[in-house]
């Protein structure tokens, strides 16, 4: 989360240094949870399948955020979302 002090300031004026964005551009989320949805596996109709996807999803994101390891910020409308730790050797 961004310090306070950032919080007050139009989101447009702040850097991605500031707001703790890395300098590369993150995903989208929406790219990174379509990956997922093809990744995980799930049984029912396409709705039912769809929705077990969808919980599974912000579940493990929010799981990876309460342990520090993703982040996500909403910029200009778009929802990014990238690692806070690089990957073990």
């Amino acid at each position: 989360m961004a310090p306070q002090n950032l919080e007050s300031m139009p989101q447009d004026s702040l850097t991605h240094t500031q707001l703790g964005i890395p300098d590369s551009t993150p995903p989208e989320s929406a790219l990174v949870r379509n990956e997922f949805y093809r990744q995980y596996p799930a049984e029912g109709d396409e709705k039912q399948k769809t929705a077990t996807r969808r919980q599974a999803f912000y579940r493990a994101v929010k799981d990876a955020q309460d342990k520090g390891l993703v982040a996500t910020r909403e910029v200009e409308g778009v929802q990014l979302i990238w690692r806070t730790r690089p990957e073990a050797p």
